[in-house]
Parts: C-alpha cells; structure tokens; sequence
C-alpha cells in the first residue's frame, strides 16, 4: 500500500511522456519518413477511431467480468513497446513503419481512461494517491520530455522517437505490474451489477451532452497539438514547437497540483465549465496573435484549459456516475477526446494541405467555441447519484 503513491506517479510521468514524443512528434517522425499531411492524417485518424472503440468496449468488459484494468494496462503498455522495438531498426517499407507506428498511438490514446480508473479505484479503498499531484508529474514528464526530444531530434534524428518512447512503455509496463492488485477490489457493499453499454448511455442523457460537449473541444485541442510544429512554422520559427509545448505543459502545474484548493472553492463542476471557455481562448489567441512571442503567450491557455479539465473531469465522473460502471463512466470520457482526435487527423491533415494554417485555426476556433457551450449547458453543479 506504501509504495502505490509514488508508483502512480511514475505511472502518470511515463503515459504522459510517451504523449509528449510519440503523439507530439507523429508528424514530424512520419513527415520525415515520406508520408503526406493528409496520410498522416487518416494514419492518426485511424489509430485514435480504434482507441475510441476499444475504450468503451474494455471498460464494459472490466466492469463485468474478472479482468482488471491492471491487466488492461499491462497489454497496452506491452504492445506499445513491441510496435516501438520494431521501429528501430532500418525500415523495409514505409506501410510497416506506418502500421507498427499507428498501433502504437492507438494504445497510447487508450490506456489514460484506464490509467484514471485505477487510480479513482484506488481512492475509493483508501490509498492517498492525490491524483492532481501525480497527474501533475505527468505534465511535467511530458513538457520535459517534449523539449528533450525536440533536442534529441536534432542531434539524433527520427530513430530518437521509436527509442524514447519504448523506454519509456517500459517503465509504463513495470508501474502497472507493481502496483497494487487490492486497488481493484470490487466494494464488498457493492450489490447492483454494472450496466450494459446501451442501457448505461440511455440512463445518462446529459452525461451523454457532455461527451458531445468533450468531442468538439477535444477536435480543437488535438487538432493544434498534431499540427503544432505547423503552426509554428507559420508564426516564423518552426523550433519554437518544443519550448511552446514545455510552457504549455509547465503552466498547467498550478492548476494540477492545487486542485483540491479550488474544490473547497466550488464544485467540480465549475470547474469543468471553465474549462471550455480557456480550451477556446487558446485557439482563438493562437490565430491572431502574431508572431513567436504571440504563440508562446497563447499556450498559457493551456492552464485553464485542458489542466482543468483533466483533473475536473476525472473527479466530475467519479462523482456522478454510480461504482458500478466507474471504468465505463471514465472509459467514455476518454473516448470523446479520442472521437475528437480522430476528427482532428482527419480533417485537420485534409484542411492544412488544402488551405493552410489559417483556415485550419479558424474552424477549429469556432467548433471549440460551440463544445464549450455544450459543456456549460450539460454540466451538473451538485452530486448526483446518476446523471
């Protein structure tokens, strides 16, 4: 029980890390290999359509029968390894670095709602994990790592990728083997059985909003996080992409590690509604803000934005949605924002070689404007038993 505290932490600091260069640095890794904007659009696209089916599916398949999300976690990290192993060496052809990279990207976008259920878990039997503390060490893992890689890139080249991001599933792998197996204990006081898939989104309407709500803002977000070494290119400094996505990622500390200050506030609830409002904000300031230092200033958003709603989020969910279906109710969160990505990969490759970063940022501009609307209108400010 001691030892779990610091392994979620690690655990959070390694998911995160791999983001921070296997998602962040897809682009440029697959650009460099020969691929298109609009391929590697439908590449992603691909990858995220598969993590957003699997989510769901792996959560009603933990809630109700004896697989654990640790098991769950296991198998991702372990295919996330393989497939970056077999990037290593020289490529034989393009279709196969492209395949071992998607399925890659595809586990990294599936295992944090799983990541987040265990730790939610894990609270519920009485271990103090603080989840804003070790999701915080996740954001720094990831700016760091972010900026570490940009550096390593230069000197190194593309194989830096594939080689970072399997020592770092390794250490993902081993986190989730050592942690704790009584975190997953089902309550003893538990009676009901976990809802099917249909009946459980049919019993939670606005629960339901809030998923399209998360889907929109979450196509802005990835939208500017895939393409961001585009942007940056088109503010006139194409090497600002790692230093803008350290600051992004550092600013979110505060938020991250005080949370459980802002809860004694208000609800998590406000805080999820605010988060919509800071997730436009960044896009709109990252339009028409000129030049590097603008860039820069727009990535601040990032505190106020997907800071808040990772933690409000989580605690928002757990609180609404009854025990029973906890991995399903986090399980469903992370799907939207991997719905969001896929959309993201899709259109944003296909807009960006059509018409440019300019439109590109518009349109994602006004889709987060409407999520957050969607988000402010299906939002609960009181618990709930269900939603």
């Amino acid at each position: 029980m001691k030892r779990a505290p610091w392994l979620y932490t690690l655990m959070q600091i390694a998911l995160w890390s791999i983001h921070g260069v296997l998602i962040s640095y897809a682009q440029r890794y697959l650009a460099g290999m020969g691929m298109r904007d609009g391929a590697i659009g439908l590449l992603l696209g691909g990858a995220t359509a598969a993590g957003f089916v699997l989510q769901p599916l792996l959560a009603a398949v933990c809630d109700r029968t004896r697989l654990t999300v640790r098991l769950t976690l296991l198998t991702g990290g372990g295919l996330m390894l393989l497939c970056c192993a077999a990037l290593l060496p020289a490529a034989k052809s393009l279709a196969l670095t492209a395949a071992f990279y998607a399925v890659a990207c595809c586990m990294a976008q599936t295992v944090p709602s799983f990541v987040n259920a265990l730790g939610m878990a894990a609270e519920r039997k009485g271990m103090r994990l603080n989840f804003g503390i070790s999701r915080g060490a996740g954001s720094i893992g990831f700016g760091l790592t972010a900026q570490l890689a940009n550096v390593l890139l230069l000197r190194g080249g593309l194989r830096t990728v594939p080689l970072y991001s399997l020592c770092l599933a390794a250490i993902l792998t081993a986190t989730a083997l050592c942690f704790p197996r009584t975190a997953e204990d089902a309550p003893e006081a538990e009676t009901e059985q976990a809802s099917g898939l249909g009946r459980f989104l049919r019993g939670s309407p606005r629960f339901c909003l809030l998923l399209a709500g998360a889907f929109l803002l979450f196509f802005g977000h990835n939208t500017l996080a895939s393409y961001l070494y585009r942007v940056a290119q088109w503010k006139g400094n194409a090497d600002a992409q790692g230093t803008a996505t350290m600051l992004a990622a550092l600013l979110e500390l505060p938020i991250l590690f005080g949370f459980p200050f802002l809860l004694r506030k208000a609800g998590s609830g406000v805080w999820l509604r605010l988060s919509g409002v800071f997730f436009t904000l960044r896009l709109l300031l990252t339009l028409v803000l000129p030049g590097t230092a603008g860039f820069y200033l727009a990535q601040c958003m990032q505190m106020g934005g997907f800071a808040l709603y990772t933690v409000s989020s989580v605690y928002y969910v757990n609180e609404i949605i009854p025990v029973q279906d906890a991995v399903k109710g986090q399980s469903f969160l992370g799907a939207a924002g991997t719905i969001g990505a896929v959309a993201a990969n899709v259109l944003g490759g296909a807009l960006l070689d059509a018409s440019g970063v300019p439109l590109l940022l518009t349109v994602c501009t006004i889709v987060s404007a409407a999520g957050a609307a969607i988000v402010w209108c299906a939002v609960q400010t009181k618990k709930h038993a269900a939603c």
